[in-house]
């Protein structure tokens, strides 16, 4: 059996392959259960091109993620998914706020990102279509994961 990080990926390359609400569950899996930071960060980065609800929920819920970096990619995610700037160059940017450690400034920076998308429709993003590859991946993904 592959490891989930494996499957993780092969989910994502079939949803830029063939969107299905059934491949972003691997990240969110990921994103929920991973013990180290490096996998929930890949997640979240994973997510930010999927405007399904339960990939969105995860994002939102990750922005309290205990990693820095995890709660920058989810705040830069959302921002992204919704079409606003995500400039990390700017020093005052939500994204870059909602990684202080200090609880104030934190879930003020969290609150502007959840105003900010609040009523915003999801960018949608250009995805290749190629019915082949996702036959393939999806062979794969069968045959790795024993289902």
């Amino acid at each position: 059996m592959a490891s989930v990080p494996a499957l993780f990926y092969l989910a994502h390359a079939l949803w830029r392959i063939e969107p299905d609400s059934r491949w972003p569950q691997a990240a969110i899996e990921v994103l929920s259960s991973a013990p180290h930071w490096v996998f929930r960060q890949e997640a979240v980065q994973a997510l930010q091109d999927v405007s399904e609800p339960a990939a969105v929920q995860a994002l939102i819920h990750a922005l309290d993620d205990t990693e820095p970096l995890v709660r920058h990619a989810a705040a830069r995610g959302l921002l992204t998914l919704y079409g606003l700037p995500a400039d990390p160059a700017d020093p005052q940017a939500m994204a870059i706020r909602v990684t202080s450690s200090d609880a104030a400034r934190h879930d003020h920076a969290r609150q502007e990102i959840l105003a900010a998308i609040a009523g915003r429709t999801a960018v949608e993003r250009l995805r290749h279509s190629d019915s082949r590859g996702a036959a393939l991946l999806r062979a794969f993904l069968h045959t790795v994961s024993g289902d």
